[in-house]
């Protein structure tokens, strides 16, 4: 019935989502994973009421359904050029920059074959018809057949000049096509491995092969702008199309299930054909950013591309309207192709990965976690900060930075026009306003109440590495790899100071009464992991002395405790080979994990009492929330300090960079 299935269905999605938890230990680490289930999942189960003594999740982009995204393959040590689902839909083959084709489970994600050969990129991989034989293009200038089931190579193939960047089985089976960058397309005997006859009539690279699915023509597009169908048997052209009105680069084909249309794409664009008279059916415009690959649904309604941007579009073919925009790579997605059944889609990326999409609820956006509308950032994010009294989050990406309402779980305001990407954030401590580190050596301040930027602070030569309001919010010291200190007035936006160092500044913080800014400057040339810290008076810039009594108050400011009015949490994100944690710094050295994060993409996060937040490569945020007595994931253990620095203000450590200032 329908409840059994749901039950199997979660079941399911839960196993692979949490594989690399369950992998770790005992049961009772399950429970980490509680917080991240779906809340519609968890209603009336047995597990409900230990929620109560988990973390509590404010997912801010959603935590009502299961990701699109089934699991993200992550074996590939470089760019992830090409993939392809083989005919049964039981395995996935890929290939990349690593000069290596995997053979994956398309089920669980786990590896079958690691198939090395190549000595250069492999641009292009394809199944056989029967699923018995991998096909894959390379750099090499070849184009070798491998056994799938057993990963043994069984021919090599050597014609090509340069670069192999397209293979394709033809529907029977017996014959592989391969497009180069010597501008041809070769014909193959896949039994044997002969040469059958080589096709010419590209001027450029021949970048994407296919045949039509009765065999009878092969379709080929170039970096020439041009599509060519060619007659299999024979090898003569039938047809020419202009495939670019711009002259740009035909990057990929693709064939409708029943032969009727053709899809090209070139720049942002993808173009229907009707393939019987080779006319251009509609435009499919809107795409975000370049259009490297494009697929069809198995019923030919939907056409699916990959862009520039790392999102995954859909189109419906009869209206030409985009009904679907899913998230879920970084870098451009380079390669995508659609099971048998139509029930997943896996898609390749410069991002290094490799993800496989669950499609079974269908093609269009769901407004769920992958929906733009439900999403603060569509790029990674690439800094999470609290503000001091905890109930704001902001959050930081290419494209925007987010102020977050924590107590009520509710998105603020999105605040634009920073000009380029944000790498720092900090909130001043009345939640007034805003700043942030830009590229381009600059400092932008908003009015977090007006939603409005009040300044645009230039005065660094190099890049602007730490910001740190006083405490009464008037005045802010920005600190940079130009070797200075800027001390700015906020409400004017002058500069009211400059302190000129000989070491670049990694951190700023300003005593609790304004009268000490304290820096923290880099000092690798002369000491791995060693700070050298600076005090000064506010008025008259002059530099305290390593002997002052307001050195334990200087180490307090750059720790984040009580001098700054941010206690410290010791609540933090800790890595290790195969898996992250948020962990609690005890007395001493002793360290309890608290909770594992099954998202393999963290890459940043902030911490503050017993909240904590990261932020994803996938543009998500997520706010953890510990209760007092969180429940116990593995016993108390004794680790290495996790501090960033060591302060040091021993006169008598020797440094070959003495500061005169």
């Amino acid at each position: 019935d329908n409840a059994t299935s749901e039950i199997l269905a979660n079941g399911y999605r839960y196993l692979l989502y949490f594989q690399n938890t369950i992998s770790l230990g005992p049961c009772h680490i399950y429970l980490s994973t509680l917080p991240f289930v779906p809340r519609h999942n968890l209603s009336n189960s047995p597990w409900e009421r230990e929620l109560h003594s988990s973390p509590r999740v404010i997912m801010t982009d959603g935590n009502n359904r299961w990701d699109r995204v089934l699991f993200t393959l992550t074996s590939h040590s470089s760019d992830v050029n090409t993939v392809a689902y083989s005919p049964d839909g039981e395995t996935i083959a890929t290939g990349g920059d690593d000069c290596r084709v995997i053979i994956w489970d398309s089920r669980t994600g786990s590896q079958i074959h690691i198939l090395e050969g190549h000595s250069r990129r492999v641009w292009a991989v394809d199944f056989s018809p029967n699923d018995s034989l991998v096909a894959s293009g390379s750099a090499d200038n070849s184009v070798r057949i491998w056994n799938s089931a057993t990963g043994i190579l069984i021919h090599t193939l050597e014609r090509h000049s340069h670069s192999v960047r397209a293979v394709c089985f033809s529907p029977l089976g017996h014959m592989i096509a391969s497009g180069s960058d010597d501008r041809s397309v070769i014909l193959w005997d896949s039994g044997t491995g002969s040469f059958i006859r080589m096709l010419s009539g590209h001027s450029d690279a021949v970048l994407s092969i296919i045949f039509s699915p009765d065999g009878a023509q092969i379709v080929s597009s170039s970096s020439d702008s041009s599509i060519i169908i060619w007659d299999t048997e024979t090898g003569t052209v039938i047809s020419r199309l202009q495939g670019s009105e711009s002259g740009s680069t035909v990057y990929s084909l693709a064939f409708s299930p029943d032969g009727t249309q053709l899809a090209s794409t070139c720049d942002g664009d993808v173009i229907l054909w009707n393939y019987e008279s080779h006319s251009i059916l509609r435009k499919l415009e809107g795409s975000t950013g370049a259009v490297r690959c494009v697929a069809f649904s198995p019923d030919g309604r939907f056409v699916l591309v990959g862009c520039e941007s790392g999102q995954v579009v859909t189109w419906d073919t009869t209206t030409g309207c985009q009904i679907g925009t899913f998230s879920g790579h970084t870098g451009y997605v380079a390669s995508v192709a659609v099971s048998p059944d139509g029930s997943r889609v896996v898609t390749g990326s410069y991002d290094d990965t490799v993800s496989v999409w669950d499609m079974s609820s269908g093609w269009e956006s769901d407004g769920g976690n992958d929906s733009p509308e439900q999403k603060s950032h569509t790029g990674a994010v690439r800094c999470v900060a609290f503000s001091p009294d905890g109930t704001m989050l902001a959050c930081a990406a290419e494209d925007n930075v987010a102020l977050w309402d924590i107590g009520r779980h509710s998105l603020i305001h999105i605040l634009k026009g920073h000009g380029k990407s944000v790498t720092t954030v900090v909130i001043s401590p009345d939640n007034t306003m805003l700043a942030a580190i830009t590229a381009g050596n600059k400092v932008a301040l908003w009015n977090i109440g007006l939603h409005s930027p009040i300044q645009i602070l230039k005065g660094h030569r190099d890049t602007v590495t730490t910001v740190a309001f006083s405490a009464d919010g008037r005045t802010l010291a920005s600190g940079s790899m130009d070797k200075s200190i800027i001390v700015w007035d906020t409400e004017s936006g002058e500069s009211i100071k400059t302190l000129q160092l000989r070491r670049e500044v990694q951190c700023l913080g300003f005593s609790l009464d304004g009268r000490y800014l304290v820096a923290a400057c880099d000092r690798s040339r002369s000491r791995l992991g060693l700070a050298k810290l600076k005090m000064w008076t506010i008025e008259d810039s002059r530099p305290c002395q390593s002997s002052s009594p307001t050195v334990e108050e200087a180490k307090q400011v750059l720790s984040g405790s009580p001098a700054s009015g941010s206690p410290p949490s010791g609540i933090y994100l800790a890595r290790d080979e195969n898996s992250q944690w948020v962990e609690k710094r005890c007395q001493g050295n002793a360290v309890e994990r608290l909770c594992h994060l099954p998202q393999h993409d963290i890459i940043v996060s902030a911490s503050l009492g017993r909240t904590f937040a990261f932020g994803t490569s996938r543009g998500r945020v997520c706010i953890l929330d510990f209760p007092p007595k969180t429940f116990g994931i593995t016993a108390t253990a004794m680790y290495p300090s996790h501090d960033m620095f060591d302060f040091d203000f021993d006169s008598n450590v020797d440094d070959p960079y003495p500061d005169s200032d």
